[in-house]
């Protein structure tokens, strides 16, 4: 899915008057503790608002899933895990998310492609590399997603477009992948024999 959290701060920037780097700085800070339940979206976004002085306009909770709702699937990178998934291979979706986002991801059709799906919102940790720790849980996301899916590290391989997330799943015994575009995944799942060097 493409995405960026820079479309939301953009809004509020727009709709509040707050420069975006205050935006990002402001909500990022505490974006792992609503990753991981443990704040409530609503009372995130509402002590932003607090600390900035403003006071925000009825249904301003809802801002961080309704953008949300803009970000589109990359078809390439669908045809590429339908492939996979034809080819026999057992998949897990595993994300940084907040429950909003949780519950439209949840909805899309690409999501149906997935054996096991784990959302940081739900399990109460996230990758661990990000944070420090791995939560109040003690519980390894990654092992957790080994464990629903049956496997183990030396079985799976992780994709991900940010270097921690890759270099956190590398600490758990797992190949990772850094994903720069669907080229360049393409290419290196088709030299672990994964895919089919061309899209059909």
């Amino acid at each position: 899915m493409e995405w960026d959290n820079s479309v939301t701060y953009h809004s509020i920037e727009e709709a509040y008057g707050v420069e975006i780097d205050a935006v990002k700085s402001g909500l990022e800070e505490r974006l792992p503790l609503v990753q991981m339940g443990l704040l409530s979206e609503e009372e995130w976004l509402r002590d932003f608002f607090r600390s900035n002085g403003i006071k925000p306009s009825e249904g301003y909770e809802e801002i961080w899933g309704t953008t949300f709702v803009n970000a589109r699937n990359v078809d390439d990178l669908v045809a590429m895990v339908e492939e996979l998934k034809e080819r026999g291979l057992k998949l897990a979706a595993l994300s940084n998310i907040e429950p909003s986002r949780a519950v439209e991801m949840r909805r899309r059709d690409v999501m149906r492609l997935f054996e096991v799906i784990v959302f940081s919102c739900d399990v109460g940790t996230r990758k661990a590399s990000i944070v420090g720790y791995e939560g109040p849980t003690g519980v390894n996301i990654f092992n957790l997603t080994l464990e629903r899916l049956g496997l183990s590290p030396t079985e799976c391989i992780y994709i991900d477009d940010n270097v921690e997330c890759v270099e956190a799943a590398e600490e758990a015994g797992i190949e990772g992948i850094l994903y720069l575009n669907p080229e360049q995944l393409r290419g290196e799942l088709s030299l672990r024999g994964l895919v089919n060097p061309c899209k059909a």
